[in-house]
């Protein structure tokens, strides 16, 4: 073969092992792209399907965890004749109990459990105690028995020694008895309410707290166990919250109705809100 002939036809084989080499690293063709992306979707769709069904399974734990503790203070006042707290120094000695006072708001049998010793607002005392009587009746499965017959000091970490834990992250479950609160629309009658709120600790039954509880979280628990507003039934948000402008930070919408604050998923997701179920 002639010089000329063996340059052409490495030329050919260069040419040929280069058209090889690009077609082996060419970029993604637009099939393949669609592809990845579709793949991608999913993935990130699965992930919001997966936190949106967490958040749905933990509303309903946080619903039966407040229909367990309603039912276990109705089923120890059948047994007990009063509520947990509030019953006699002679019915709790008798059963075992702690000891109280029997002073106003010490186990005075009066059906109130006061907010906190004669100091409205405040844990300690019955609404202490409250929880104490129901763990050590065998009615609920949380242990507590630190609480005595005072105010409650509970440095963050051992709320929990003290107040039931929410299924809600963060909260707390508290007792008190209200007689009035204004901005609702059942005329203001509250009595005696279960409260979840943050609280981040306890300081001579002075509790520090924060409202972790978004709108949208709250309206669920709501309707499932009430009328899905914030301002009447037997479910509702605290009654010294007043309606505004929708905002983030805002629990109770000024709009008509006065719904919750959900009409725009920034604001619902929003920590805002406190909640209170009357028993």
């Amino acid at each position: 073969m002639n010089p000329a002939h063996k340059v052409k036809s490495l030329n050919i084989m260069i040419n040929q092992k280069n058209q090889q080499y690009t077609k082996q690293n060419a970029g993604f063709t637009l099939v393949e792209l669609s592809i990845v992306l579709v793949i991608i979707g999913l993935i990130m769709g699965g992930i919001m399907t997966g936190k949106d069904l967490i958040q749905a399974a933990t509303i309903r734990s946080q619903v039966a965890q407040i229909q367990g503790y309603s039912a276990a203070i109705k089923n120890f006042k059948d047994k007990y004749g009063k509520l947990p707290g509030d019953i006699y120094p002679s019915i709790a000695t008798g059963f075992g109990f702690v000891t109280r006072s029997g002073l106003d708001d010490h186990g005075d049998g009066d059906g109130k459990i006061t907010g906190g010793c004669d100091a409205q607002g405040k844990i300690g005392c019955e609404n202490a105690l409250l929880w104490r009587d129901l763990s050590e009746a065998k009615m609920i499965k949380d242990v507590f028995n630190t609480a005595i017959d005072d105010f409650v000091t509970a440095p963050a970490g051992t709320i929990g020694d003290y107040l039931p834990v929410a299924k809600l992250k963060g909260n707390f479950i508290e007792v008190s008895y209200y007689p009035t609160g204004p901005n609702l629309t059942d005329g203001g009658r509250v009595g005696n309410v279960m409260k979840m709120r943050g609280v981040s600790s306890i300081a001579v039954g002075v509790d520090s707290i924060a409202y972790i509880m978004s709108p949208q979280d709250t309206m669920s628990i709501d309707s499932k166990l009430d009328d899905g507003k914030p301002l009447s039934g037997e479910v509702f948000v605290n009654p010294w919250f007043a309606p505004a402008a929708p905002a983030a930070g805002v629990c109770i919408s000024n709009a008509a109705g006065t719904p919750y604050n959900t009409s725009t998923p920034a604001y619902a997701g929003t920590p805002a809100c406190e909640l209170w179920f009357k028993f």
